[in-house]
């Protein structure tokens, strides 16, 4: 039941660091001190309220002040954004907090909500460690933006993010602006000429993790993501509670990120765009949010003994799970009765595709060396090019779109129901034509009539295969590729080489009767080509298997109890 009745809206300006005027929306339910929620990100506040109003007011009218904070260059504050996210991002924010903090409706305890640009804002502002900032709650936003922009280098911008237009319009005035001409909103919006593209002028096809921009004094890939300073926000002692969607890119590297600092973690059927809500066309796939949010800070900010005392700190979903079943629970990650098991590329036919090759994938690896070769296909459209991989959940039949175009490797029926839950990975022996070249390794589900079924993806982009060490992947047995300038590799002519990448993470339940695929392809229309890679002249690739270069796919399968 609501603790209160009502509440009011005002909004003011509050300077930041530098002294920009950053406009302010408080939602209070009273007069006394309570914690405060604090939303931050580049749309206008009063639009970020209607979207999530149903959230806001359950949490407002239970005890708490939210705040929505326009960054600069957006609605009524002023200065001009440079982009997704940029340094001034987390400054401004800690001085709002700070702020808040001190002001007599506030009991100096102060979290932050919001998915994606504003997921990301709160991660960046936990580097900072502001004093008065106890908990986040990040959503579909990965701590290691490089890796969900560049996946082992394979430049996978979205479309839509890279063209979004430079300016906005006037956001709505805060109360001490004067009407009717509103003559402080009105010059906001005039240093808002100045706005740089969404994604398209800090990150652009084909970087490197240390390319500069020419247009900065800091080097995009490296002082922006969160991951390049853990060790700040793990001494900050900020608690996180990261929400995420097994069809957004975010996810595996959000469960990295959950490896590395802790906390609690949320993953259900949903895509970029439907965490908001919790929303899912998956059976028992919806979680309301309001109620979540609450519970989570309630428990944080309030002190409330709730479920969130006890219970595990990982919560997941699996698709085809047994009805009422497809929650899971894990106090750990990867699962403890993870069983990492290899299924090796071999030779067909199988006559289960009419791929390129339609070969096999066998639990044993093939003694002979062989090869399949490939003349690379760029007619191949899988996910919305538009937003690319922010929807990753695509219900088509792969063999027409994916798997006729590419080289498949078929496993035999499944004689018992398997569940893959974890992060997927792929060793590809590989040669080409070309010194570079993108490789694109899709897991699938074939069912009793044929019908291929996405189930996870991974890219690497062959120049990027060095291996590098990285504490928190080598826990999860994961290669990681830092994918520095000095250590591009290109491929030697006509000798095989192995590139090993994960796949995104999933939960997934193969049933019995069903067969699992690999495709290999090397281009999709959501993701950029190398530089030097061209549509009149496809390379020719080799992809080898057996003997000493076996090729394969390993899966964290979960023996069901």
């Amino acid at each position: 039941m609501s603790q209160f009745q009502s509440y009011q809206r005002y909004s003011q300006y509050v300077q930041g660091p530098d002294g920009i005027r950053l406009a302010v929306d408080i939602y209070r339910p009273s007069d006394e001190p309570l914690p405060a929620i604090l939303i931050a990100g580049r749309f206008h506040r009063r639009e970020i309220f209607e979207r999530t109003k149903a959230i806001v007011e359950k949490l407002v009218l239970s005890g708490y002040v939210y705040m929505v904070l326009e960054t600069r260059g957006y609605g009524a504050s002023f200065g001009y954004s440079q982009g997704f996210c940029e340094p001034e991002d987390s400054r401004d924010v800690k001085s709002v907090i700070e702020w808040a903090a001190a002001q007599p409706w506030c009991n100096g305890r102060i979290g932050m909500m919001g998915s994606s640009n504003k997921g990301f804002i709160q991660e960046t502002t936990a580097v900072t460690a502001p004093p008065h900032l106890v908990a986040i709650t990040p959503a579909v936003c990965n701590s290691d933006f490089y890796y969900q922009n560049y996946p082992n280098g394979v430049s996978a911008l979205p479309a839509r993010m890279q063209e979004r237009p430079i300016k906005t319009e006037m956001g709505a005035p805060v109360d001490e602006d004067p009407p009717p001409h509103y003559p402080m909103a009105t010059a906001a919006l005039q240093e808002h000429e100045n706005n740089k593209p969404f994604i398209g002028y800090q990150f652009i096809p084909h970087m490197f993790r240390d390319t500069p921009n020419d247009l900065f004094d800091y080097i995009p890939n490296l002082a922006i993501p969160p991951c390049e300073q853990s060790a700040a926000v793990k001494e900050s002692g900020v608690a996180v509670y990261q929400m995420a969607g097994w069809f957004d890119p975010s996810v595996g590297g959000q469960l990295i990120t959950f490896k590395d600092w802790g906390g609690n973690i949320l993953i259900g059927p949903w895509n970029h765009f439907q965490i908001t809500h919790g929303t899912s066309s998956f059976p028992n796939g919806n979680v309301d949010m309001g109620e979540e949010h609450l519970k989570w800070f309630d428990f944080i900010l309030k002190g409330t003994d709730n479920t969130f005392s006890s219970q595990p700190p990982v919560r997941y979903y699996t698709q085809n799970a047994p009805a009422g079943e497809e929650w899971r629970e894990s106090y750990s990650w990867p699962l403890e009765r993870q069983q990492n098991t290899t299924f090796y590329f071999g030779s067909g036919q199988t006559g289960t595709a009419r791929s390129v090759n339609d070969g096999s994938l066998r639990l044993q690896p093939p003694e002979l060396e062989d090869h399949d070769e490939y003349e690379v296909n760029f007619d191949i459209e899988v996910f919305d090019p538009r937003v690319g991989r922010m929807d990753r959940y695509c219900p088509l039949d792969m063999r027409e779109m994916l798997d006729e175009k590419g080289l498949t490797y078929t496993s035999q029926p499944l004689q018992a129901h398997t569940e893959v839950t974890g992060h997927p990975v792929v060793e590809l022996w590989i040669a080409s034509s070309a010194n570079d070249g993108n490789f694109l390794a899709y897991l699938e589900e074939v069912d009793e009539e044929g019908h291929s079924h996405l189930v996870t993806e991974g890219f690497i982009r062959a120049t990027h295969r060095k291996i590098s060490k990285n504490e928190v992947w080598d826990s999860l047995g994961l290669p990681y590729h830092r994918s520095l300038e000095q250590e591009e590799e290109p491929l030697p002519m006509g000798k095989p080489v192995k590139c090993s990448f994960l796949l995104e993470a999933v939960s997934y339940l193969f049933r019995k009767g069903c067969s699992i695929r690999v495709s290999v392809t090397c281009a999709e229309r959501g993701v950029q080509q190398p530089e030097r890679i061209h549509n009149d002249s496809p390379p020719v690739i080799t992809l080898y298997h057996g003997g000493a270069t076996a090729s394969s796919i390993t899966l964290p399968i979960i023996p069901q109890e």
